[in-house]
């Protein structure tokens, strides 16, 4: 279930960006960067040196989904136009 979770996530948050200026898709997609990168740390520092195969895994898989969808946003606001979509 959790890929369909990602996949439904990444779909509405790329369909409701279309709505945006190049300005608020840079920062949501900052805020999401930033997010994953205190997600990935708190596994390596916390979780994982106690459990590799545990929970941290799923969290991880998570983070990596949200990198690439902060890498899709900061691309569309970078060959898109300034102006939202209607």
């Amino acid at each position: 279930m959790v890929p369909v979770g990602i996949l439904l996530s990444i779909g509405g948050t790329l369909v409701w960006a279309r709505h945006w200026d190049r300005r608020e898709r840079l920062r949501v997609a900052g805020t999401i960067f930033v997010i994953a990168v205190i997600a990935i740390a708190v596994v390596a520092f916390m979780i994982v040196p106690s459990n590799v195969h545990g929970p941290g895994v799923l969290l991880v898989l998570a983070a990596i989904c949200a990198c690439i969808l902060s890498l899709v946003l900061a691309v569309m606001a970078v060959v898109t136009r300034s102006h939202p979509a209607i």
